[in-house]
């Protein structure tokens, strides 16, 4: 006699597309929304790794370099990437929005993260390609507060 087990796993494989985008000539607020970016995404990435066993976690940060990891990459060489991650004028997350929409599934979660501007962010990621389980972020407080809250240093 064999008995098969059955284990329906909720987790949701999740897509977390970051793209570290600042002026040529940033500005404070600029340099704050790269960072408030890496330390969010360095958030969830974690996060889904440590509480997620059986969903799956891409990761791909556009910045002067792009850098690409999925769960089998360990959680230190991610945020080991984030830390030394560069925003440049010329991060353009885009395309990979494209090819992460056809390869997303009912169980995925797609998640893009930017540090321009929200008002940029809206107007460049409204034609994009989203499913109900696409979340598009611009990396501002008043934004992201629902998802994640900086600790204050005081």
């Amino acid at each position: 006699m064999m008995v098969r087990e059955y284990h329906q796993s909720r987790d949701h494989d999740l897509v977390l597309l970051v793209e570290l985008w600042q002026p040529p000539h940033p500005t404070s607020s600029d340099m704050d929304r790269v960072e408030l970016a890496v330390s969010f995404a360095a958030t969830v990435a974690y996060d889904h790794l440590r509480q997620s066993r059986e969903a799956r976690l891409q990761v791909a940060v556009c910045g002067t370099e792009v850098f690409r990891g999925d769960h089998h990459s360990s959680g230190e060489k991610l945020l080991d990437h984030l830390a030394s991650a560069a925003a440049t004028s010329t991060a353009d997350v885009r395309p990979l929005i494209h090819e992460a929409a056809e390869r997303q599934s009912a169980s995925t979660c797609l998640v893009i993260v930017s540090s321009r501007p929200r008002g940029d962010v809206q107007a460049r990621f409204r034609a994009a390609p989203h499913s109900t389980n696409t979340v598009c972020l611009a990396a501002e407080l008043e934004e992201l507060s629902p998802y994640f809250v900086l600790e204050d240093d005081a």
